[in-house]
């Protein structure tokens, strides 16, 4: 039984983890004693279903033996036995199924997760194929599911159809729309029959069928495309073979089974919806509630609650989930969270006192003698000075920062600032310095390589151009940013246009979009963040005619 056992956990880890294992050892043994009796003792007659001929699926015989090994010789005593004392049968009794099926756990019964397991042991599929039907009815009950009007398929076929999500005909994973008329789950290649290019084609085609068979036909709805009913000429032949009395009570018959199917299919559609907003109600409901008592833990920790709130800290790992939060559980989430948590807080901590040096950072670019060569506003924020006005906790991604919650606020400091104003300024001009020995470097390198002469101050030769192709930006799945013409500039011309892209905005999906980025003439690098898609390029293109760009 060894094997039945390893059969029922992949299934139940398959639908639900390891909160579904039987986890009770004396629940354990006793399954395993009703598996075995049930797979060797126990004989029952299926409920006797008319199924429907486009339905393919049978149940299996439920008959069954214990197999017998060789016969030993016929001894004396055997032949004359004396009494025997304490004498015990040893007759296998029959078995109730439905007190095996009680012993399994209740998820297993509710969400019938028994087809899974029938999937995973041959003996375990056998079992429950010989489940005879008024067991099958008994979890049918238990899942909720509504009894069936059209009595055309049993009981199991009910339930497989329903929670078996592969297609009845070709095996295909996850077909989602059922044909409640076919009484089956059928993926889009197997749901019709023949498919016909002209309405003619089909008449004629029909025309050879039986005068009814269109309309028995379960699923006689006219379909675009001309297309035909599945099993449609099954159900020719059978007609064909009906005396004129029994054609006449056949089609009487199939009209009542087809409106019975169409309400049973309103019916199961109905607890579809139900059942599924019953289920999200209690997602949502298991996931605040294990939220609360994280946030619980959290604030015994020293977090303040305003913090948390401005972090988005439900999506920190391990806290959007809808398992009960056990202690084993936080010990096991409570680092990588505070890790997470930490680099979060020091960033929008960071984000504050950036925000008041942007102000500064819009006073010194108009006050600047030579704008074109001034830094973009990510560049000037990362110079030296800068940065250590603003960044007070620098820590490595993914690394402990310490217990920063316990730590108070340290907003922008005016006074430190105007203590720093010179050494920024000395920054911002080692900065500039650099960009125009770069620009030289990048010309003076083009110049070489097309074998012309360098000029002496190759900045202000007129064949000097630079050309900027800014990125092609995609939003996800959204689509993709409207275009942008290249950029032909000299320098520092070239530097201004591209550093000035981080004040540019653009329209997509009616809305507008502040996300160009400024472009680093340094790297030629973009700073894009919510978006995807080709990197820009900044490369020397001697003699070329000068251009703005922009959107095309």
């Amino acid at each position: 039984m060894k094997s039945i056992t390893r059969s029922m956990k992949a299934g139940c880890m398959e639908f639900g983890g390891a909160d579904y294992l039987l986890t009770d050892c004396t629940v354990q043994a006793e399954g395993h004693r009703l598996a075995k009796d049930a797979l060797y003792g126990y004989k029952d007659d299926q409920d006797n279903y008319s199924n429907a001929d486009d339905y393919e699926e049978k149940d299996a015989s439920s008959s069954s033996s214990k197999p017998r090994g060789r016969k030993r010789a016929a001894t004396k005593k055997d032949v004359n036995p004396g009494p025997r004392k304490n004498a015990k049968s040893t007759k296998k009794q029959r078995l109730d199924l439905g007190k095996f099926f009680d012993s399994l756990p209740t998820e297993l019964q509710w969400r019938a997760r028994l087809l899974s397991l029938s999937h995973t042991n041959k003996e375990f599929r056998k079992l429950l194929q010989d489940t005879p039907d008024s067991i099958w009815k008994v979890i049918r009950e238990n899942t909720g599911l509504p009894e069936l009007e059209a009595k055309d398929i049993t009981e199991r076929q009910y339930i497989t159809l329903v929670f078996n999500k592969d297609c009845h005909s070709c095996g295909q994973k996850s077909v989602q729309g059922i044909n409640y008329m076919n009484c089956a789950r059928l993926c889009p290649s197997c749901k019709n029959g023949l498919k016909f290019g002209r309405k003619t084609q089909l008449q004629e085609y029909l025309r050879t069928l039986h005068p009814k068979a269109l309309e028995c036909a379960k699923d006689s709805a006219v379909k675009d495309g001309y297309i035909t009913p599945r099993g449609i000429e099954k159900l020719s032949k059978k007609l064909c073979q009906l005396s004129e009395a029994e054609l006449e009570a056949f089609v009487k018959q199939r009209r009542t089974l087809k409106e019975q199917i169409a309400r049973d299919a309103q019916l199961i559609e109905t607890w579809h919806r139900e059942g599924s907003a019953r289920r999200s109600q209690t997602d949502r409901d298991k996931r605040e509630a294990r939220q609360a008592a994280i946030k619980e833990k959290l604030i015994e920790l020293g977090w303040r609650e305003d913090d948390l709130l401005s972090l988005f800290w439900e999506e920190a790992p391990g806290v959007d989930r809808t398992g009960k939060l056990t202690e084993a559980t936080w010990n096991k989430i409570r680092d990588p969270m505070l890790i997470f948590l930490r680099g979060m807080l020091i960033d929008q901590r960071n984000r504050e006192r950036q925000d008041a040096i942007n102000s500064r950072y819009l006073d010194l670019l108009k006050a600047h003698p030579n704008p074109d060569l001034f830094p973009s506003r990510q560049t000037f924020l990362d110079l030296p000075t800068v940065k250590s006005l603003w960044n007070k906790n620098e820590h490595e991604r993914g690394t402990d920062p310490g217990p920063v919650e316990c730590d108070p606020f340290v907003p922008f400091d005016e006074t430190e600032w105007n203590a720093n104003y010179d050494t920024v300024k000395e920054n911002i001009a080692s900065y500039e310095t650099e960009m125009q020995r770069l620009a030289k470097e990048r010309l003076a390198k083009a110049y070489v390589e097309q074998g012309l002469e360098v000029p002496a101050d190759p900045i202000h030769d007129p064949r000097s151009m630079f050309r900027y192709t800014p990125p092609v930006l995609t939003l996800h799945s959204l689509g993709t940013l409207p275009p942008e013409n290249d950029y032909v500039l000299p320098f520092p011309a070239i530097h201004r246009r591209m550093r000035d892209r981080q004040d540019e905005t653009v329209v997509f999906l009616m809305l507008t979009w502040n996300v160009k980025g400024a472009a680093e003439f340094s790297t030629g690098k973009s700073h894009h963040h919510l978006f995807q898609g080709t990197p820009g390029n900044l490369s020397v293109d001697l003699g070329a005619e000068l251009t703005e760009g922009g959107t095309q």
